[in-house]
């Protein structure tokens, strides 16, 4: 769960504390007690070197935002051993992606569920679609 303010307080030194809003950091005793992954879906809408059709200026800049955002906390929660994974869950046909979408919510889900549970540390903070591909940003 993520809320974003841009609201920051200069006085810490700990960037997980310094940028209130990220309720990340409310849930890591629980993060570290059962060694949990931070899963965030986003859109390779969002990647800046993967625009390749231009327009949707506002949802393409609200997803390069918060792809920053999560590669971010994926820096600061390396220290705590949690990774954090942003995801495209591809074009799936649901309200907003239409019947001409090209994967089904079971294809995607089930996708999603087995590249999660093969991910690591190692991949941390990486941009990934729904079938494991690396996606630039």
């Amino acid at each position: 769960m993520l809320r974003c303010e841009g609201v920051r307080t200069p006085r810490s030194g700990d960037p997980i504390q310094r940028d209130r809003g990220v309720l990340c950091q409310s849930f890591l005793p629980n993060l570290k007690e059962i060694r949990g992954k931070i899963i965030v879906l986003s859109s390779k809408m969002g990647s800046i070197s993967n625009n390749s059709s231009g327009g949707s200026y506002i949802y393409r800049s609200s997803k390069a935002a918060l792809n920053s955002v999560m590669k971010s906390l994926a820096k600061d929660f390396q220290k705590h051993l949690i990774p954090v994974f942003i995801f495209h869950p591809g074009w799936v046909q649901t309200k907003m992606g239409g019947p001409n979408a090209q994967i089904s919510v079971k294809t995607c889900v089930k996708n999603l569920r087995h590249v999660i549970s093969t991910l690591t540390m190692k991949e941390s903070g990486q941009f990934i679609s729904y079938d494991g591909t690396k996606i630039s940003w």
